[in-house]
């Protein structure tokens, strides 16, 4: 099942502003460099983004 773009940017939107709300809380909590932050960032959505793709794939194994 291929997701719509609405779907797609849902999705993406979702992961950015929960990434972004994380890392700003761990960057006011240890007044860090901003690298660190577009790090966390990063990693946040790219885990994200795994996590729900691997979800994905094993719902579509169940359908073929």
């Amino acid at each position: 099942m291929e997701l719509s773009k609405l779907e797609w940017g849902l999705h993406i939107g979702w992961l950015t502003l929960l990434g972004a709300g994380v890392v700003f809380l761990i960057w006011k909590a240890f007044q860090t460099s901003q690298l660190v932050g577009v790090i966390f960032l990063a990693l946040l959505i790219v885990g994200g983004l795994i996590g729900w793709r691997i979800e994905d794939e094993s719902t579509n194994s169940t359908s073929l």
